[in-house]
């Protein structure tokens, strides 16, 4: 429970902490988000932008120009001649404007957006204010932008560019090491994404042996000099805690306003005696249930977060029984047990499911991890004029230690990898334990087969 700041009546205000912890010390001309308005324009504040857009110090008059996702730029004139123009194909494969001539036509159209991305990504800190708990900011066209970032790179990549491709790769990278420094779970899981997709184009173009030792070198100490990625636990802990805490404030200060949209979800809370709830305990409860939450994102491997996601959901379901049943007060029922009741309910509307957030976590650990085993592949192939034949070879000293495949028992085993004629493949067995051969829910980086 946080005591700084409050509102006029004295309670917390949590959504105004977390804007605090936000713009603290950051000039509006620092802030990657600022810029990004003008990638985007004023619009993505949605129907708060203004006053968003004040908080922030953004310009609420659009460019001349704004980003034109790649869908709209073929519906008004291109549909046809776009049938096979694939962008997340591209931003995974080696590719040439031959290949893909409309698409490469929209790359060279949003080219100075683009560069607004780039700008918007050396930024130190990005910061979108928040108006309530829901947020107020759309996170429409970041993944976009990203895809399209990644599309041009692997371009380059086939015509040769390094700089280029270096460019496009390192924007995402550091658009995603950005999004995920607020604390909010939509953000850490959108930067997931970007990071992702930055991660297979490199693997993409690595995997094919396009890099000299040199530039492998390069892209690989670029990556380690970004800063930390935020944890997803943080958003869990910081973030989704404290906007169902500010949420818990205003129920208890309004609690008949507070849920007039009426749903077959949430019709149970319309029938709370609120003047018989302990609110200290449903406080308790809350912080509770977020202390298990946040340990279950930050389990250091996927099994462990799975044992202890299981043993929280078994929890969590069998607290919520009636829970979409009326929650009057039944007759001697005491205070405490008819507010553990309510404390349910309400949990069982708020917390997210953890058990996916986990997931992306450790895809996102384990992705970053092989995207720096296939840089030293390509650096050992430039050296050597032959890939190596297992992993093995490339420690200690291409890479001081092989990562070990986090999925696997007791994650004891050495990652996977693939070695055909169009170069290799590096590969975890991802969450169901099985080795799939880069296959199914693998997870693997490296060259495509499309190009």
């Amino acid at each position: 429970v946080i005591t700084q700041p409050l509102k006029p009546d004295g309670s917390s205000d949590y959504i105004a902490a977390l804007n605090e912890m936000g713009r603290k010390g950051l000039l509006p001309s620092k802030n990657a988000f600022v810029m990004w308005v003008r990638v985007v324009g004023p619009g993505i504040a949605s129907g708060n932008h203004f006053e968003v857009l004040t908080m922030c110090g953004a310009s609420s008059k659009p460019p001349a120009k704004v980003w034109e996702s790649y869908s709209d730029y073929c519906a008004s004139a291109h549909a046809a001649d776009a049938a096979n123009d694939n962008l997340e194909r591209a931003a995974q494969s080696v590719w040439k404007a031959a290949d893909m001539p409309v698409l490469a036509a929209y790359l060279k159209d949003q080219a100075d957006v683009m560069d607004r991305a780039q700008a918007a990504s050396s930024m130190p800190r990005w910061w979108t204010p928040m108006l309530n708990a829901d947020g107020n900011t759309t996170l429409d066209g970041l993944t976009d932008v990203a895809t399209a970032l990644c599309a041009r790179a692997t371009l380059c990549a086939g015509q040769r560019d390094f700089p280029g491709f270096f460019r496009d790769v390192m924007t995402a990278e550091r658009l995603a090491h950005l999004i995920a420094g607020e604390p909010l779970v939509l953000r850490g899981l959108t930067a997931r994404r970007l990071q992702s997709a930055a991660d297979r184009a490199i693997g993409a173009v690595a995997g094919k042996g396009l890099l000299s030792a040199d530039q492998c070198v390069t892209l690989s100490k670029a990556l380690d000099g970004l800063p930390p990625m935020r944890p997803l636990a943080d958003a869990v802990d910081i973030g989704e805690r404290w906007s169902t805490l500010g949420l818990l404030v205003e129920t208890a200060q309004h609690p008949p306003n507070m849920f007039q949209q009426s749903s077959t979800i949430t019709l149970p809370l319309h029938t709370v005696e609120w003047t018989e709830v302990d609110w200290d305990r449903i406080f308790q409860a809350t912080n509770a249930v977020y202390d298990r939450a946040t340990k279950i994102v930050a389990a250091p491997t996927y099994a462990e977060s799975q044992r202890l996601n299981d043993a929280f959901t078994k929890q969590m379901i069998a607290s919520s029984q009636g829970s979409r049943k009326p929650l009057w007060k039944k007759q001697g029922e005491s205070r405490d047990a008819y507010s553990d009741r309510v404390a349910n309910a309400f949990l069982s509307l708020v917390v997210p499911s953890v058990s996916g957030l986990a997931r992306t976590e450790c895809q996102a650990r384990m992705e970053s991890e092989m995207v720096h085993v296939i840089l030293a592949a390509g650096q050992y192939r430039a050296k050597t004029g032959d890939w190596p034949t297992q992993l093995a070879s490339l420690s200690p000293h291409y890479l001081k230690h092989i990562p070990r495949d986090m999925y696997s028992k007791a994650g004891a085993s050495p990652l996977g990898y693939i070695l055909s004629d169009g170069g290799i493949r590096v590969y975890s067995i991802g969450p169901n334990g099985r080795d799939d051969a880069a296959q199914g829910d693998d997870l693997s980086l490296g060259p495509s087969s499309d190009h």
